[in-house]
């Protein structure tokens, strides 16, 4: 699967998108395609139980496609309650293994303290880290958060960023 089209799979900003993936599987351990496939089919029949039951397999096994779709889920409150905060550890989770739209996501909700508490300097890091991975969208934005903060909470963004992953993680 294309990893730009990956921008598909999750549903926390309605800028990018509000569904799943529809270019194929998810990658990483743990059922693949075939797994990743079955779980779309069911969220596309409206079969969210199902579909998170199968992601949350993947997830666990290492898919980082799913994992990111999966925090999508608690983030809408699709087949689970609504949870920003499982939300955003599942997002963190997926973006420190180079996930560019779990990235973006989780740099929104620090922006905006959705889940986890608000921290612009945080949101810029992930936001930059994002848009240093390709997304266009992810570049404004954190050069509009950026405009926003001061000196010294740029000193710490720039910090925290130095301290987030630079490449995706080599996958099977």
């Amino acid at each position: 699967m294309n990893r730009m089209l990956i921008s598909a799979l999750v549903f926390g900003l309605t800028a990018i998108t509000a569904t799943p993936a529809r270019a194929g599987g998810g990658t990483g351990a743990g059922g693949g395609e075939d797994g990743f496939a079955r779980a779309l089919a069911a969220y596309d029949s409206g079969r969210y139980v199902d579909a998170v039951r199968t992601w949350a397999r993947l997830a666990e096994n290492g898919n980082v496609d799913a994992t990111a779709t999966l925090a999508g889920l608690y983030r809408q409150g699709l087949g689970v309650p609504r949870d920003a905060a499982r939300a955003a550890a599942l997002y963190r989770r997926a973006g420190l293994a180079g996930h560019v739209i779990a990235q973006v996501n989780l740099g929104e909700m620090l922006a905006q303290g959705e889940g986890v508490a608000r921290d612009p300097g945080r949101a810029w890091a992930w936001l930059r880290r994002a848009a240093d991975g390709g997304n266009a969208w992810a570049e404004g934005r954190a050069k509009d958060v950026w405009d926003g903060l001061t000196i010294a909470a740029r000193g710490r963004a720039t910090a925290l960023l130095a301290g987030l992953p630079r490449e995706r993680a080599a996958r099977p």
